[in-house]
């Protein structure tokens, strides 16, 4: 994945695309997702990232990462 530096030179953000050990094109927003998308990758747990939006009490909530068994396609 090649990161690109977004924002001032104070912003910590990065983004870019990421090819994940089985072979799928994920967009990682931040510096902290790389890293976690290289863990699960480096320990072959299938994820998909920002997939679905769950409402908690009335505030809406979008994980950065899902975690599956079997993936669905």
């Amino acid at each position: 994945m090649k990161l690109i530096k977004i924002g001032n030179s104070k912003a910590r953000g990065y983004c870019g695309w990421h090819k994940t050990w089985d072979n799928k094109d994920v967009y990682l927003r931040s510096l902290f997702e790389y890293i976690v998308a290289c863990m699960l990758d480096s320990t072959k747990i299938p994820y998909l990232t920002e997939v679905e939006m769950f409402d908690c009490n009335g505030i809406r909530y979008k994980p950065d990462f899902f975690l599956y068994t079997d993936i669905p396609i």
